[in-house]
């Protein structure tokens, strides 16, 4: 496990050092001169409210299983996942959320990460079908869109499935803290995934947004363009090659915005912009809050379930 953590971290860093012996270093750097600082600070200011979404969705998850629980409670839980998070391939940290909720049983609140993960990833593939429309053709695009609604699929047939009591009646058969998170997930009611669905797409087109806010800080490109690349970059999170994705965001960002004419320089700095904003900030405040005394998992002996 060790050796594997390793072996991603330098696979990490030899991206990086390919990246950057592609560009122009001297060009970066002066690039950060030539910024509209304007539509940096809108950008910036994207940042709470892209932490409010993320934290009202893992609110309305938990409130299947646990109410009453202070706001800033859930948004301490949602920045010690990111900061968790963030040094793990795909992302799969997030699931230590369950651990800054005080609640006995884990692995219904496990359960909910999952489902608030599948969600995105549901979205990521709807979103990235104007890329692979755009980069690989119209099979690649209608895959990308098959892939989404067979994922929406599946999890309505979770929820048809439970009303038959399948899961419940079978549940001596699987182990007991699996059972437990299916039953979290499908007791999501169809309101609430409705919901659940219109917030993350909220704040997946506020990330766009964001993200054409900084090209326009370097350059004038037509919004197709971040539509077409921004969506494919977010689908490099689930590759567990590197450590926290290194190299391979950066490359993508570089590669697919260069077939509109954006210089690796400005792309470059896109992305590490992006990546700031959008997932250090936060996981640097998560970090902050998991140092913090009343943060600390074994702190959380206050519980205020409602099942």
């Amino acid at each position: 496990m060790v050796l594997k953590q390793i072996f991603k971290i330098l696979m990490g860093i030899i991206l990086l050092v390919v990246i950057l012996a592609k560009v122009n270093f001297k060009e970066f750097c002066q690039s950060f001169q030539h910024q509209n600082w304007n539509l940096l600070l809108l950008a910036f200011l994207s940042v709470p409210i892209w932490i409010l979404l993320k934290t009202i969705k893992w609110k309305i998850l938990l409130q299947t299983s646990i109410r009453g629980l202070p706001i800033l409670q859930i948004m301490r839980s949602v920045l010690a996942g990111m900061a968790i998070g963030m040094i793990t391939p795909g992302k799969i940290g997030e699931l230590s959320r369950a651990f800054f909720i005080p609640s006995e049983n884990k692995s219904s609140i496990v359960g909910l990460v999952f489902l608030d993960r599948y969600i995105d990833l549901l979205l990521i593939f709807f979103l990235a079908s104007f890329g692979a429309l755009h980069f690989l053709g119209v099979y690649w695009c209608l895959f990308a869109i098959c892939v989404g609604f067979v994922g929406i699929g599946i999890l309505l047939a979770l929820k048809l499935i439970t009303k038959q009591h399948w899961v419940y009646r079978r549940s001596n058969f699987i182990i007991t803290q699996l059972s437990e998170m299916i039953k979290a997930v499908i007791g999501v009611n169809f309101s609430s995934l409705l919901l659940l669905f219109a917030v993350t797409g909220s704040y997946m087109l506020l990330s766009i947004a964001t993200s054409y806010c900084l090209l326009l800080s370097f350059t004038s490109v037509p919004l197709m363009a971040v539509l077409n690349v921004f969506p494919v970059v977010l689908m490099t999170n689930i590759l567990p090659i590197t450590f926290g994705n290194l190299g391979i965001r950066e490359g993508a960002t570089i590669f697919l915005l260069g077939t509109y004419g954006v210089k690796d320089e400005f792309s470059l700095n896109i992305a590490l912009s992006l990546f700031f904003l959008h997932t250090l900030v936060p996981a640097l405040l998560g970090i902050i809050l998991i140092q913090k005394k009343g943060m600390k998992p074994r702190m959380n002996n206050r519980i205020n379930n409602e099942n």
